[in-house]
């Protein structure tokens, strides 16, 4: 009875260290997968994108600004391809799944070209002379992590924005997409860009990237006063020099 009554005692003992050792490995692994989840990045919430219509800068496309869709004229750097937009309307096109290539880039490329995780997007509307109304429209326009199946940034009116084209297909932005942010996206992780334009009226539009360094350029109806008004004035200095009327 003696000997029962001690293995019962022993039996206990053992149960109760035991459970001190099995609370410790319960608080290591809850340890352990707060330590990871802090460790994960964190999942990027949408940005909303605002369009600046019209543009209240002028940025010039050739200006080292790449585009993303455009119509087969951007000049573009070495390895850093853009998507054609569909001729005619609608201009639909994603750099994913484009027709004739796919075009997605990575986050890196991204801050490559842009100078930093920030950057606006450019948008030179080709409008048909004479369309009345000019009704090229934006219906959306969205920037997608690919890797990560996270919607990055959107813009998604309820209807479609009509378009301000006061540099009508001539390389410069007429209207800005801005609030594109790669901040804290891994930089190998695979970036895809949509793109739509409803009721378009002429060729295809260009949309660029506009970086962070990118200077605003005077408006080209002013370059073009700026630069007859030079012309003429050269024209009377000959004329006065030529008849003998110059100052002296």
């Amino acid at each position: 009875m003696g000997q029962r009554n001690i293995e019962c005692e022993k039996k206990a003992m053992n149960s109760l260290i035991k459970l001190p050792r099995l609370g410790f490995i319960t608080l290591a692994t809850a340890v352990g997968f707060a330590v990871v989840l802090a460790a994960a990045p964190a999942k990027a919430t949408a940005v909303t994108l605002t369009l600046e219509d019209p543009a209240l800068q002028i940025f010039q496309q050739t200006l080292n600004n790449p585009c993303i869709f455009d119509n087969n004229s951007c000049k573009q750097p070495a390895g850093f391809p853009s998507t054609l937009l569909p001729n005619g309307s609608p201009e639909n096109a994603d750099t994913n799944t484009a027709p004739l290539q796919v075009n997605d880039y990575t986050a890196s490329q991204l801050t490559t070209v842009a100078g930093g995780n920030t950057f606006s997007v450019g948008i030179d509307v080709n409008v048909a002379a004479g369309a009345t109304p000019p009704t090229d429209s934006l219906a959306s326009f969205t920037m997608f992590d690919l890797t990560t199946s996270t919607l990055l940034a959107s813009y998604s009116p309820a209807t479609p924005t009509q378009l301000s084209f006061l540099q009508n297909g001539n390389g410069f932005s007429d209207d800005i997409l801005k609030g594109f942010d790669l901040s804290g996206i891994t930089a190998t992780d695979v970036i895809e860009f949509t793109v739509s334009v409803v009721d378009a009226t002429d060729g295809r539009e260009q949309f660029f990237v506009i970086s962070a360094g990118s200077v605003p350029v005077p408006e080209p109806t002013s370059l073009m006063i700026l630069g007859t008004s030079l012309v003429g004035l050269g024209a009377v200095a000959w004329w006065r020099r030529r008849d003998g009327h110059e100052a002296v």
